[in-house]
């Protein structure tokens, strides 16, 4: 076996790490490790104190109660809807306030449009610098009423306007929705009734029509033999049996006197609506829905739980977590620095022997 020669073995004793020696070497270099770590500070405090804080104003919102949207169920209206519920109300909010066109709408206020044109020239620019300035959190698991609203910006008091305004945008986007698809079901439904009461309008003259026309069959019938006064008989007609008479052979034993009255009665009905059937009632029914008003405003399709106010500390920049990330870090690099000369320096020594 071959054995390791001397200058083999001062390579292998010269690769080992001496951790003492490493420390020694950072101790001797302590004020460049305490020189960088300040330098980084310095940086860190510039960054801290210098950049543009950012104060974050938050709203929370629940569900409406039922005294909120009462102006949706309204005895009148029969109350046929079945998505005018609180929850109902308040999922059509949600989706409006997370809607492109919500904010879209807001975007193009004057204030607003005016604040993000100095952030960017191009209006895709300033529709990015808006969504993310603006927060919205929607129910979760977690959560499952509670949502927020919140605009991130340099102004703490801007910030608590415009999330209030937001959110009435919203709100008044929703309650002309609502009034809007309300409005649209009582219409459906007038023309329901309507066409109800065409058809029992329409019926009853049909029925009407026919019946006549079987009286004067009959009375043609009964002046062709003569009849004028009720023929008596102690025949017992049997309308159930296998031997019934046409209705208007039994129509005509009436006699001419009383098939004349009873036509000239039936074709007076004809003017006269009280006889068909459930006509009244329609017609009630037309009349509450045709009464029917709302007023969107009395609509409140959410409960501010907590309005937006001006926040008194800025949510970024962190000044702690900065400062004490500087210092750690400059440290960090003040340490490498201080190895990478040690290190240097002895390669150079090792060469010069």
């Amino acid at each position: 076996m071959s054995q390791d020669t001397p200058t083999q073995s001062t390579y292998i004793q010269n690769d080992e790490i001496d951790l003492f020696e490493l420390i020694e070497n950072i101790w001797q270099q302590k004020w460049l490790v305490v020189i960088t770590a300040v330098i980084a500070l310095v940086l860190g405090c510039a960054f801290a104190f210098l950049t543009t804080p950012t104060y974050e104003s938050k709203a929370f919102l629940l569900p409406p109660t039922e005294k909120d949207i009462v102006e949706l169920r309204q005895p009148a209206a029969g109350n046929t809807s079945t998505a005018n519920t609180a929850q109902a109300v308040y999922e059509a909010f949600l989706q409006n306030i997370d809607s492109n066109t919500v904010k879209k709408s807001f975007l193009a206020q004057p204030e607003v449009s005016a604040f993000f044109d100095g952030v960017s020239p191009t209006p895709q620019g300033q529709w990015r610098a808006f969504k993310d300035a603006l927060n919205i959190t929607l129910p979760s698991k977690n959560s499952p009423v509670l949502s927020t609203v919140g605009f991130q910006l340099n102004d703490p008091e801007l910030a608590a306007k415009w999330t209030n305004e937001y959110i009435a945008l919203a709100a008044q986007q929703t309650r002309a929705q609502l009034a809007t698809d309300f409005q649209s079901e009582i219409r459906a439904n007038l023309n329901d009734l309507e066409l109800q009461i065409n058809n029992r309008r329409a019926l009853f003259k049909s029925q009407l029509n026919a019946e006549i026309h079987k009286l004067e069959e009959a009375l043609q019938v009964a002046r062709a033999i003569g009849l004028t006064d009720p023929l008596k008989t102690d025949v017992i007609i049997d309308d159930s049996g296998r031997t019934m008479v046409d209705e208007v052979r039994k129509l005509y034993r009436l006699g001419s006197k009383a098939l004349e009255a009873e036509i000239k009665a039936v074709s007076a009905r004809r003017d006269n609506e009280i006889f068909i059937p459930g006509l009244l009632q329609l017609e009630q029914q037309k009349s509450l829905l045709e009464s029917v008003r709302i007023d969107s405003q009395k609509i409140q399709p959410a409960t501010i739980d907590l309005e937006a106010q001006a926040p008194d500390a800025p949510i970024k920049p962190k000044k702690a977590l900065i400062l004490a990330l500087s210092v750690v870090l400059g440290g960090m690099l003040g340490v490498m620095i201080a190895l990478v000369r040690s290190a240097i320096r002895n390669r150079k020594a090792k060469a010069t022997e």
